[in-house]
């Protein structure tokens, strides 16, 4: 007799700076597509929400991006810690693995996808998995960790995903690459 497999809960974890750091950072010419990079992951699998990370900027472009996040069902999760010396974010990677564990702890998702390249997250990643969860993670095969990327259950190479849309300087319509 074969089994039917039950529908899989989906929770994703997104480092946005990771991910837009992969890419140049440039946010002026070049945009991710997250709605397709959310459909493309979950693969048919019930998304239960995607989370997204990122620390405090008063620039524009940042809460333009962050307002796209939201229209595509993203929770943006914002960190206000900084370093006061060199103005980079600090905390991001904490919420992220604290929100990750404390998911799969509470029973919310059967499957944790990670989307960042970061060796930071391999302890969480060690938890997930002993709470019986799965974790799958995505980024651009330029930024994984070899610790991340041995210590996940699944890999998704984002190199091969079309998820940029490329704007040129003069047009004002966006072109899918």
């Amino acid at each position: 007799m074969t089994e039917m497999r039950t529908r899989e809960n989906v929770m994703m974890f997104v480092d946005v700076r990771n991910v837009l750091g992969a890419i140049g950072d440039d946010l002026q010419y070049c945009q991710v597509d997250f709605y397709s990079l959310i459909n493309n992951l979950t693969a048919g699998r019930r998304l239960v929400r995607p989370y997204v990370y990122d620390g405090f900027s008063d620039n524009e472009r940042f809460e333009s991006l962050h307002a796209y996040l939201r229209n595509c069902g993203c929770t943006i999760r914002i960190s206000n810690l900084h370093d006061h010396e060199d103005g980079r974010q600090k905390g991001v990677d904490v919420d992220l693995a604290t929100d990750m564990v404390r998911f799969a702890c509470m029973g919310s998702y059967d499957v944790a996808i990670l989307v960042s390249g970061d060796c930071d997250f391999v302890p969480a990643v060690e938890k997930v998995k002993e709470q019986g969860k799965r974790v799958e993670v995505a980024c651009f095969g330029n930024t994984i960790s070899n610790r991340l990327r041995c210590s996940a259950d699944r890999y998704h190479n984002l190199d091969s995903v079309p998820l940029l849309k490329i704007r040129n300087p003069g047009d004002s319509e966006e072109v899918s690459e």
